[in-house]
């Protein structure tokens, strides 16, 4: 038996060694390029085997195969031969000591009548088994919380962007944003783009004004109270902003003009309210169309001296996605009002806050990206700007749930676009 045994790690313990290395090998190629983009390391991912360490696990896989050949070849050879023919070592209990009540059986039944003998014969396998299943039911558990967690962040986390590549900046003015904008859009992939100008206002409100689950959420109790809340004012293009008019059924006339009514997102997420199935998303305001004061906001004081009055309707969504605040504040609040491009002009005073936005579709990101950083430094813009390759971005964040769900069912969740904010690296959205 031990000569076996001898045979036997001579022959499986390379061919171990050799397939567990192979696997590897092919393995890593395939996972090299996720583990990249969660890791965002230049080091590369490559099969490095130790002599040392297979050594250690040959050894050790040796002395296994020995002592499990050693045992029973020794139990063996002390077992006189006629002994092992009666087989009289085979049955080492009284059959009282296996007996079991008729009230056992009636309550265990057959199979469990036959399990509760099995374990009176040996109780060492009693044990056994009994660790078993209690080990077996603490790894279920563990497991379907994990997935349980895992599926509660896949429905909270739902990103969705029009865009691959976005270009922000503040404060530039047309003249100088529209030639770059005209230069960027002519990169090697880009098949699309749009812009978008979004200024910070600020508006007084009545407490009396806001629905009541929000104003119970906000907590002003006062109906007269006046508050004053910010709002962003979003200028996009005016073909794009027509063509949100016609999605909602409203009439050109009454939203386009100097003097037409606007749309507005209001919304507040509060984790702890779900009625109406809405995933804790508040409508900030009772009615679905109101008449508001509004001023440009500075530092986070709104100038009232060059308020205006606007008419606004609330909608569900916006058409484009808004850039990326560079405030590390997070608003729990969307107020944010979508006009067309045109009436820019209208809003903006010489203290209006502006973030400029230049997003484009492109069939290679990262190519794109490159020859566009060559574009802006050939402008010479000197302003501080960020350029976003959003695709990298959300591979990053889809390549971290692949592998940590992997094992459990995705999950389908309603897609409301309201603006999320998440950090992957040093990008916070």
């Amino acid at each position: 038996m031990l000569f076996e045994g001898l045979c036997i790690g001579a022959i499986g313990i390379p061919i171990g060694v050799m397939v567990g290395i192979g696997s590897i090998g092919l393995a890593i190629p395939i996972v090299a390029g996720n583990f990249g983009n969660i890791l965002k390391s230049t080091v590369p991912l490559t099969l490095s085997a130790s002599v040392p360490a297979i050594i250690a696990a040959a050894a050790v896989s040796l002395v296994t195969i020995l002592i499990s050949a050693y045992i029973p070849a020794r139990k063996a050879a002390n077992t006189p031969v006629m002994e092992s023919i009666r087989q009289t070592n085979e049955v080492k209990i009284e059959s009282n000591a296996v007996k079991t009540s008729k009230f056992a059986q009636r309550i265990y039944g057959l199979e469990g009548t036959l399990a509760l003998k099995n374990f009176k014969r040996n109780k060492k396998r009693y044990r056994s088994i009994v660790l078993s299943l209690v080990l077996s039911v603490v790894l279920f558990v563990s497991g379907s919380a994990f997935g349980t967690t895992l599926k509660q962040l896949s429905e909270q986390y739902v990103m969705d962007f029009d865009n691959d590549i976005l270009f922000t900046i503040q404060n530039m003015d047309d003249s100088e944003m529209f030639p770059l904008y005209n230069k960027l859009k002519t990169a090697d992939g880009v098949y699309e783009s749009s812009y978008q100008a979004v200024f910070a206002y600020s508006c007084a409100v009545k407490a009396s004004d806001f629905s009541d689950r929000y104003r119970e959420y906000a907590g002003y109790a006062a109906l007269d109270e006046t508050v004053y809340l910010p709002m962003d004012i979003q200028f996009i293009e005016d073909s794009e902003y027509l063509h949100f008019i016609k999605e909602l059924g409203l009439s050109t006339e009454e939203y386009t003009g100097q003097d037409a009514k606007m749309l507005a997102v209001a919304k507040a997420q509060n984790a702890n309210d779900t009625k109406d199935g809405k995933s804790g998303l508040i409508d900030m305001f009772a009615s679905r169309s109101m008449t508001f004061s509004i001023a440009p906001e500075i530092d986070n004081k709104p100038l009232m001296g060059q308020g205006q009055s606007i008419n606004i309707t609330f909608v569900d969504t916006y058409p484009v996605d808004p850039p990326p605040k560079q405030s590390s504040e997070q608003n729990s609040c969307v107020f944010m009002v979508v006009a067309s491009y045109s009436l820019k002009e209208k809003f903006e005073t010489p203290d209006t806050h502006a973030d400029i936005g230049l997003s484009f579709l492109s069939k290679n990101p990262s190519q794109s990206v490159a020859e566009m950083e060559a574009m802006i430094q050939g402008a010479g813009i000197t302003s501080a700007y960020t350029l976003y390759n959003v695709y990298e971005i959300v591979e990053q964040y889809r390549s971290m749930r692949r592998y940590l769900s992997r094992y459990f069912s995705p999950t389908k969740s309603l897609k409301i676009k309201t603006p999320l904010a998440f950090e992957i690296g040093d990008l916070r959205f």
